[in-house]
């Protein structure tokens, strides 16, 4: 057994349902519901409902190396026949690096801005009419205001799932 199926035994009966704010753990989705009786709210089918719900039909995605490489979005993504772009591989080093070496520690706030901001116009360039913030930490940095293409915080449409869940009943 290993840690997280410990950790699901030991809140399975003491919970409704179980949700992660960390994209990144989200790779394993499939391994989690296999250990859990609970339904795992899982953030990259939240993001994806709602750009389905809204008709987007073309999306960039910001995130982790980790959580990119893993293509659980595009896989979710192509599952709705919805378009994407990921960034290239050195823009991708450019704002993983800054994610794990500077915004984590306090560093380097305003370059996180600036550096969202040209991605989300170059995504914007390349066709795309929406950019999912796939890192719990980028609605920090970057907002609807700052950007004329519509923005999928992924923390917040968690967010809005998880309380949408809770008075359901």
């Amino acid at each position: 057994m290993n840690f997280i199926e410990e950790e699901l035994l030991k809140i399975d009966d003491k919970v409704d349902f179980i949700a992660s704010p960390c994209n990144t753990i989200h790779w394993i989705t499939p391994e989690i519901r296999k250990m859990t009786s609970r339904p795992f709210i899982a953030i990259h089918e939240e993001v994806v409902k709602e750009i389905v719900s809204l008709n987007v039909k073309k999306v960039g995605i910001l995130s982790t190396k980790t959580t990119v490489g893993a293509h659980f979005y595009q896989d979710e993504l192509r599952k709705h026949h919805v378009g994407f772009e990921t960034l290239c591989d050195a823009d991708e080093e450019k704002l993983d690096s800054l994610i794990w070496s500077k915004m984590l520690h306090g560093k380097e706030l305003e370059s996180m801005r600036v550096l969202l901001k040209k991605y989300v116009a170059q995504f914007k360039r390349h066709g795309c009419d929406g950019v999912i913030l796939a890192c719990t930490e980028l609605p920090l940095f970057i907002s609807q205001e700052d950007v004329d293409v519509r923005l999928f915080s992924s923390t917040h449409i968690l967010a809005r799932s998880v309380v949408e869940r809770v008075f359901e009943k």
